[in-house]
C-alpha cells in the first residue's frame, strides 16, 4: 500500500539485480517495505549472489523514497527519478574518478534537486545524503552497467508503460495457487 513499482525497481537495482522483471503481490494489504526480502532470498536461491551492503542500502532507499513523497510532497515519479538521477551521477563520478567523497555527494544531491526545481527540508536532505553516501560505498555503485539499468527502468517513461501493460489483477485464490 506504500511502495510503488518504481520504488521496487529503484531498490532492486540498488541491491544489484539486473535485467529482470520482478512481480510482487500479496493476498492481504501490507505496506510493502519488506517485500524485496523475499525476492532477494529467491535470487540467492537461484544462484545470484547479492552484496549484503547493497541489499541493506536498498531497504533504506525505500524508506527515503517514501519519506520524500510524504514529507516533501513529491510525486512517486519525482521521488524515484531524483533518486535515480543521483545514483546515476554517483556511478558516473566513481567511474571517471575511481572514488567519490562527501563533498561530491552533497554537491550531486543539491545540484539534482535544483535541476529538478525541488526543495526539501534539512532533515530530509540529510537523510537523502546519508543513504546516497551508503550507496556510493556499495558494489552496485562501482558497476558501470547500473547507469544503464537505472536509465532503462526508472528514467524511461516507456519502461513504465511496459510495466503497466504487464500488470495484472489476480484474485487471492489465484495468488495462492501460483
Amino acid at each position: 500500500t506504500q511502495v510503488s513499482n518504481l520504488t521496487y525497481q529503484n531498490a532492486a537495482i540498488t541491491s544489484g539485480a539486473k535485467d529482470m522483471l520482478i512481480r510482487i503481490a500479496t493476498v492481504y494489504p501490507v505496506t510493502g517495505e519488506g517485500a524485496l526480502t523475499g525476492v532477494y532470498a529467491l535470487l540467492e536461491k537461484s544462484g545470484l549472489t547479492l552484496d549484503t551492503k547493497s541489499v541493506n542500502v536498498a531497504q533504506k532507499e525505500i524508506k527515503v523514497i517514501n519519506d520524500l513523497k510524504d514529507k516533501s510532497k513529491m510525486t512517486d515519479q519525482q521521488a524515484n527519478q531524483v533518486i535515480g538521477q543521483i545514483k546515476q551521477q554517483v556511478n558516473q563520478h566513481i567511474h571517471v574518478n575511481q572514488t567519490i567523497n562527501d563533498v561530491d555527494i552533497v554537491n550531486i544531491v543539491n545540484q539534482t534537486l535544483v535541476q529538478n526545481n525541488l526543495s526539501i527540508d534539512v532533515d530530509m536532505l540529510n537523510q537523502l545524503i546519508v543513504v546516497i553516501k551508503e550507496y556510493s560505498e556499495t558494489d552496485t555503485a562501482q558497476d558501470e552497467e547500473i547507469v544503464d539499468q537505472i536509465d532503462q527502468s526508472i528514467m524511461s517513461g516507456n519502461w513504465r508503460n511496459v510495466l503497466a501493460a504487464l500488470e495484472g489483477s489476480y484474485s487471492s485464490e489465484e495468488l495462492r495457487n501460483m
